[in-house]
């Protein structure tokens, strides 16, 4: 299947805003840095579910400040909490990280 031209300008701006988000907004920063530090590699392994959910709870709300960020915050750690393994817990916090 051929893609045209508008599909491919269509997902390069989607790119470009993903990659902006990651630099401005205070939540995918934070989960970057979970990834990038507790979570990296098979350091994951070593945390428990529940230990692993108040950390990403924790993170999240110091990190949100006020508004907007606050309330998606709010949001994602009532999902966090609500995780059943691990693997939910890291899917949930990427797919929000590249949304």
């Amino acid at each position: 299947m051929q893609k045209n031209i508008n599909d491919l300008k269509r997902e390069h701006e989607h790119a470009v805003e993903v990659e902006q988000s990651l630099h401005t907004n205070p939540i995918k920063r934070e989960i970057q840095n979970l990834f990038e530090n507790e979570f990296s590699g098979e350091k994951y392994k070593s945390y428990t579910l529940t230990s692993a959910r108040e950390l990403v709870v924790t993170r999240l709300q110091s990190s949100a400040g006020s508004g907007v960020h606050k309330a998606v915050a709010a949001k994602l750690s009532r999902k966090a909490a609500n995780m059943k393994s691990m693997e939910d817990l890291l899917m949930m916090l990427n797919e929000y990280l590249f949304s």
